[in-house]
């Protein structure tokens, strides 16, 4: 299976092009299944008593069937859960105030946004029926009569969720699902390579500005006309910029205020104070890392959820949002104004404070859920019933 990275990069922020990739990539996960399921692995596994397992939710079924077989309780980890793999989990999302995946909402609706909000909320319940329909089918051929894909998920007996409160939007959980967004995010950000260092001793009293785009911004799926766009715009600027991107050719005719490297410690750069600005793709953990360092931000996103993380980027005031397409004009003026109002450090700076007022470290509340539900046999004192509603 290889990612449709061109597609990704134009059309990865529509709800509509990711559920129509959706649909067509459901026949993947029978050899997943096959994989997960296999007699061989089971036999292997089944000598061991597991007190726990710890299961990806994306798309991952069959490792749930394999836990369930297993006899292990489940502790699954995803990102905001607000479609896709929730809508069977004792986790409600109410479409009146929870924004879907992908709708670059905000918790505030009109009528009309809320309308459209539960739209899509139908068309991603609709789209997980047919998915499990067809997760259904695999377990029985590999498994023989059990508990449906849908059981599994509401079975869950906790959940680690890759988000914080500083940023998202609040909602009810159930007594065993816990935030643990930043859980990367290390007491000592490490090193700086001397070249990077270097790069940003010289920049004086201007600073630097980080730009990085995660995977998929590499030049098998950037045109090359982007990447030529985003450096004219960096080169009007006073700052020196630090660009993560891995092309020889490209950091050799980079404007000399410009740093391209393949690889960037990212935490290490955003703690330094000397990092004014970080332009990013809104991925949830890079996000969440500037707002722990006080780094306001310019987001870009390209897929899947980085549209949603830049609306709560604008709705708290930590910076500003483009287009993949913007132009250099465009994207110097973002720089500049987030660079010079003070609000945008302000707030993010305050955001900063409320993650770290944290009453436990993601790192903890992640070790004491596990051990808890491991400890209680499954936590089946903190299991909802809305797990067993039916039309009955």
């Amino acid at each position: 299976y290889r990612l449709p990275m061109e597609g990704l990069w134009q059309h990865g922020n529509s709800f509509w092009w990711t559920l129509r990739q959706l649909f067509s990539q459901v026949e993947v996960l029978r050899g997943a299944c096959e994989a997960q399921l296999s007699p061989a692995l089971y036999s292997s596994l089944s000598p061991t008593t597991f007190h726990i397992a710890f299961v990806d939710l994306m798309f991952n079924e069959c490792g749930l069937a394999l836990a369930k077989k297993l006899g292990a309780p489940v502790v699954g980890f995803g990102f905001s859960l607000t479609s896709g793999p929730q809508e069977f989990t004792t986790l409600d999302t109410m479409p009146s105030y929870v924004p879907v995946l992908l709708s670059q909402l905000s918790d505030k609706m009109t009528f009309l946004q809320r309308t459209y909000n539960l739209v899509m909320k139908a068309s991603s319940r609709l789209y997980m029926y047919f998915y499990t329909a067809k997760v259904d089918a695999y377990l029985r051929r590999l498994l023989g009569p059990g508990p449906s894909s849908r059981d599994l998920q509401a079975g869950l007996s906790g959940a680690l969720i890759n988000t914080d409160w500083a940023l998202d939007y609040p909602r009810p959980y159930p007594p065993s699902f816990r935030n643990i967004g930043g859980l990367q995010i290390r007491a000592d950000p490490g090193p700086i390579p001397n070249n990077i260092q270097h790069f940003i001793e010289g920049a004086g009293e201007h600073g630097v500005i980080l730009f990085t785009m995660g995977f998929i911004f590499d030049p098998t799926a950037v045109p090359g006309e982007v990447v030529a766009t985003l450096l004219t715009a960096f080169s009007r600027l006073p700052q020196r910029v630090i660009v993560k991107y891995d092309s020889a050719e490209v950091a050799a005719t980079a404007p000399n205020n410009v740093l391209v490297v393949p690889w960037v410690p990212q935490q290490a750069v955003l703690a330094h104070p000397a990092t004014r600005l970080f332009i990013t793709h809104c991925g949830i953990h890079g996000v969440l890392e500037a707002i722990h360092h006080g780094v306001p931000m310019v987001g870009i996103p390209v897929f899947v959820d980085q549209s949603d993380v830049l609306t709560r980027i604008v709705d708290h005031g930590i910076g500003v949002g483009l287009e993949k397409g913007t132009g250099p004009e465009e994207i110097e003026a973002a720089v500049v104004l987030v660079r010079d109002t003070p609000s945008y450090r302000q707030r993010v700076q305050q955001l900063s404070r409320l993650m770290r007022l944290r009453r436990h470290s993601p790192l903890e509340d992640s070790v004491w859920l596990l051990e808890y539900v491991a400890e209680t046999g499954g936590a089946p004192h903190l299991l909802l019933a809305s797990r067993h509603l039916t039309l009955a």
